[in-house]
């Protein structure tokens, strides 16, 4: 049996009188949250520290260890420095300029005071 809305006959509802001296309804609350401050971006668009430059690659896989042992993002960049092949170690990226300066810091604090930001 299939019943279409147009073939029902309308109920009529019965209401109850609302007095006038009636309270109006407590209304409910939502709460809002308060805005987030939006993190600064690194400066110059720097997102990478640079631990270090190794002809060697067992020396740059120790120094990936050791900073990822830290906790941090870490990659290797090849470049090719007056015909010898070189690894750059880098931790990162880092989206905000607080995350990058404390990278550079526990870079610096694991030994590798050169350590620098870049792009």
């Amino acid at each position: 049996l299939i019943i279409c809305a147009d073939q029902v006959a309308p109920r009529a509802m019965a209401r109850a009188p609302v007095p006038q001296d009636a309270a109006p309804a407590p209304q409910a609350q939502v709460a809002v949250p308060a805005p987030q401050p939006v993190a600064a971006p690194a400066p110059n668009g720097h997102r990478y520290v640079q631990a270090g430059t190794f002809a060697d690659p067992a020396n740059a896989q120790a120094v990936v260890g050791r900073l990822q042992g830290l906790g941090l993002p870490v990659g290797l960049a090849r470049v090719t420095r007056n015909g010898q092949a070189m690894q750059i170690v880098l931790a990162g990226p880092f989206a905000e300029a607080g995350a990058l300066r404390q990278a550079l810091s526990a870079v610096r604090s694991a030994g590798f005071g050169d350590a620098f930001t870049r792009q």
